[in-house]
């Protein structure tokens, strides 16, 4: 059989198709959706005692830090209270002296990453780090341990949290980095 446009110019109609259905459906996936199959199995618990699923605070680059609209679940179940109160590490990290922190955890602005963020926050929390409760930036959602004046100050931190095994071993901080706090206010 022959092809009326040649072999060479049929190839690279069919690249280019292949490549548009694969741009059409990335750009129409892109809802923020995760699967169960995507999350390996792994279950995500939230013990929260202060924040969880659509209470992440926003930041950005020109504006302060607000809490988002949707109230966060009370500890209880029985009704819906405003954020948490601001720890001592949001206070540091908010402080203008303060310039720099370890960035820790960044996931997608979904339900999901959400639930991430506020479980990597509760674990860290709990093994004692300052860690700061979880931010809206630019489409992630992030977390931030400690905030110091110097760099210096930080790397100690910094080392600590990229050898922690995390709540299932391995090492899911390993690419923990320290960075400017004006960034993420």
């Amino acid at each position: 059989m022959t092809l009326p446009l040649g072999t060479v110019p049929f190839l690279f109609l069919q690249i280019g198709l292949l490549v548009l259905v694969f741009s059409i459906g990335y750009l129409t996936g892109r809802d923020g959706k995760v699967s169960a199959a995507e999350t390996d199995g792994a279950e995500i618990e939230l013990q929260s005692r202060g924040g969880g699923p659509g209470n992440v605070r926003q930041g950005n680059a020109g504006g302060s830090q607000a809490p988002l609209t949707t109230p966060r679940p009370a500890d209880d179940g029985s009704q819906a209270v405003g954020p948490p109160a601001a720890s001592e590490a949001d206070l540091a990290f908010r402080d203008p002296l303060n310039t720099f922190t370890v960035v820790v955890f960044t996931a997608e602005n979904s339900d999901f990453g959400e639930q991430r963020a506020w479980a990597v926050h509760e674990y860290l929390n709990g093994k004692g780090y300052p860690v700061v409760q979880p931010l809206l930036w630019k489409g992630e959602v992030k977390i931030f341990v400690g905030a110091a004046q110097s760099k210096g100050s930080l790397k100690e931190i910094e080392a600590r949290i990229r050898k922690d095994p995390g709540p299932n071993g391995g090492r899911p901080f390993y690419d923990a980095y320290v960075d400017k706090t004006e960034r993420f206010r």
